[in-house]
C-alpha cells in the first residue's frame, strides 16, 4: 500500500467513517480524563458529563471496553493538562468521528472546570501559542 493511503473502513477527513482504532483511542482519551476530572472537579459534573459520552459512543459504535483502568494513560494530570486532554478529545471526537453530543458534553466540561477554577482561556492558550506565522 503507497505510503499515506488509507485502508478500507478507516476514516477519510470529513467523511463521518471513523476507524475502530480511532473510536476506541477516544475513548481511551476520555476514560483519563474521567480519571483527573474527578481530582479537579469535587460536584462529579464532568465526570458524569464524560461518563455519558463514553457510554453514548460505545452505544453508537457498538463497542465495551472494560472499566478497569488497564487502558488508562494516565490517572492524575494537572488541571492544565487537563483542560488541554479535553480539549484535544474535543477536537479528535468532532473532527474523526462528527459526533456533536460529546463535543458539547466535552465544551460543557471544559467550560465547568473553567468556571469551578476561575481560569481564563489565556491561561491555557497563550496568544503567541495561537497566532499565524
Amino acid at each position: 500500500m503507497a505510503r499515506g493511503a488509507r485502508q478500507r473502513g478507516e476514516k477519510r477527513p470529513g467523511s463521518g467513517l471513523a476507524s475502530r482504532a480511532d473510536v476506541l483511542g477516544i475513548l481511551q482519551l476520555l476514560a483519563s480524563a474521567k480519571a483527573s476530572a474527578t481530582l479537579h472537579c469535587p460536584d462529579e459534573t464532568c465526570a458524569d458529563l464524560l461518563d455519558q459520552c463514553i457510554s453514548y459512543l460505545e452505544d453508537r459504535h457498538g463497542l465495551s471496553e472494560p472499566d478497569d483502568g488497564d487502558g488508562l494513560m494516565w490517572t492524575e494530570a494537572s488541571l492544565p493538562a487537563l483542560v488541554r486532554l479535553l480539549d484535544y478529545a474535543q477536537a479528535e471526537v468532532a473532527d474523526c468521528l462528527d459526533d456533536s453530543f460529546c463535543v458539547d458534553h466535552l465544551r460543557e466540561c471544559i467550560g465547568h472546570l473553567m468556571r469551578l477554577h476561575r481560569l481564563s482561556q489565556e491561561q491555557f492558550y497563550p496568544r503567541e501559542a495561537v497566532t499565524s506565522h
